[in-house]
């Protein structure tokens, strides 16, 4: 089934640095050619359930390609329902479509 593109809403985070981490959340891999990674949370009940390379665009136009497989995270207590959907996303300054 092809994919198409659906309005759809959440939160773009950069990546968290941890303490031990070299990590930067951006690599530059050739001069002025960028990739960055982010934590993308969506809000619950996006269908077709976002998948490994599935993208995201901004609001700005970027595009940002899920690496990894996204989780639906439910609240510590209360609900069991899910309270949003993490997925680690990456965006390159020459992407193209």
């Amino acid at each position: 089934m092809p994919r198409s593109e659906i309005p759809w809403t959440g939160l773009l985070q950069q990546e968290q640095l941890s303490s031990s981490s070299v990590k930067a959340g951006n690599s530059e891999f050739e001069d002025g050619h960028e990739a960055s990674s982010y934590v993308l949370l969506l809000d619950p009940g996006i269908d077709p359930f976002p998948q490994r390379r599935d993208a995201f665009r901004g609001p700005d136009g970027r595009v940002f390609q899920v690496v990894g497989t996204p989780r639906a995270r439910r609240p510590a207590r209360g609900s069991r329902r899910p309270a949003y959907i993490a997925a680690i996303v990456r965006t390159s300054s020459d992407y193209q479509e």
